[in-house]
């Protein structure tokens, strides 16, 4: 039937064992042990017992040009809000504002 994308692979999850992980002595050779560690995938257990939660929406930390975007608008809306400020109290005569030397 050939792999599918929705089942799990497990055959690249290093089980180890309880004594450790596997290293360079469990193996005859140095090929050997290259290509284990060539084919090896670093993924935790829990990874496979409670299922990848990332691709289901559960991302912690949004980063993309929308985030950004609002980011952006957030503070352009703060600095339009001053000048609006300052303006108002120019017109109608109030107190005068130093500027900050920066």
């Amino acid at each position: 039937m050939g792999d599918s994308d929705d089942e799990a692979d497990f055959s690249k999850m290093d089980l180890g064992n309880k004594k450790g992980p596997v290293g360079r002595w469990d193996f005859e050779t140095q090929e050997e042990y290259s290509d284990y560690m060539s084919n090896k995938e670093a993924l935790p257990k829990a990874a496979f017992q409670y299922g990848v939660k990332m691709a289901d929406g559960r991302r912690t930390r949004r980063i993309g040009p929308k985030d950004e975007k609002a980011e952006l608008d957030r503070q352009l809306q703060k600095i339009q809000s001053i000048i609006q400020k300052r303006k108002q109290l120019a017109e109608d005569g109030g107190p005068v504002v130093k500027n900050p030397r920066f």
